[in-house]
């Protein structure tokens, strides 16, 4: 008895770990940029495309390129389903810009999942671009999904110790 909970412990653990680190390298695999590869083959393929947060159809070299790469659709939506859902401009690189002002601002990073500084010269650049660290916080981070209850009203019946649901 003791041995074989031993093993079943001790495959949960495993379970867990593996599960853990997928998730994590879903993220990694998923938010990689298209890559063709160097070679001519027209291999028709899927990748993550984070900017329009689907899986899309691509042609693929036949070599090199990266993990963002899957055999057909439906892996592609099986391995990539969890990349939380953030919005358009909070999925751009940062972009500097060709000016020199060297002014410190705050950009979201798609793939840590979390706002970090750049130095922005401060002409064009691109839309994900924070003057400090809590605009981008509440601009960027996705926010937790908490499911609302409709209690209408609620009256208590004394005689009955209970409360009632009404309606009006």
């Amino acid at each position: 008895m003791e041995h074989s909970l031993f093993q079943s412990l001790l495959g949960f653990a495993l379970l867990v770990q593996a599960f853990g680190t997928q998730l994590k390298d879903n993220r990694e695999i998923c938010l990689l940029p298209q890559d063709d590869g160097p070679c001519r083959g027209l291999l028709p393929r899927y990748y993550y495309n984070r900017y329009t947060l689907r899986c899309e159809e691509f042609s693929y070299g036949g070599c090199e390129g990266n993990a963002n790469n899957f055999v057909n659709l439906e892996d592609c939506e099986k391995t990539c389903w969890k990349i939380r859902k953030v919005p358009k401009i909070c999925r751009f690189e940062p972009e500097e810009g060709p000016c020199r002002a060297m002014v410190k601002t705050y950009f979201y990073n798609f793939t840590a999942m979390e706002c970090q500084t750049f130095v922005y010269g401060g002409c064009y650049g691109n839309e994900n671009r924070f003057v400090d660290k809590n605009s981008c916080s509440n601009y960027c981070e996705p926010q937790k999904r908490t499911k609302r209850m409709d209690l209408g009203k609620m009256r208590w019946k004394p005689r009955r110790k209970q409360i009632i649901k009404t309606n009006y």
